[in-house]
């Protein structure tokens, strides 16, 4: 009875491993566009961003009617700092483009420590 069970289950995991199909030149479907393509990039406000001592790298872009500035900080940098200069981003941001609304994120070491939204 038992070698009847082994032999049983062989034979279920044989059907259920050997029966399945892998994918024949199956070609991904394209990226959708990103959010910071290339004419949504606010070059200048991004080179100033980046040119911030305790910022890493980031980006300025607009989406649809909202424009985000993205930044990631050096670690060490104190809290204190991180919120001067997201919120001077966003000031920026603001009277530049006053009819939209603004997000400013930074990010530190992983973690999200600054989320600004002005409407």
């Amino acid at each position: 009875m038992k070698k009847k069970l082994i032999i049983l289950f062989a034979i279920v995991l044989i059907f259920a491993t050997g029966c399945r199909q892998a994918p024949q030149d199956e070609v991904p479907p394209p990226a959708p566009e990103t959010p910071q393509a290339e004419e949504n990039v606010d070059r200048e406000l991004t080179e100033e961003l980046v040119a911030e001592d305790e910022v890493i790298n980031g980006q300025v872009y607009e989406q649809d009617d909202v424009v985000i500035g993205t930044m990631i900080i050096e670690e060490g940098v104190s809290q204190e700092d991180i919120d001067r200069i997201a919120n001077k981003y966003a000031d920026q941001l603001k009277e530049k483009y006053p009819n939209k609304r603004v997000n400013v994120q930074a990010v530190q070491g992983g973690q999200n420590v600054a989320n600004i939204m002005l409407e």
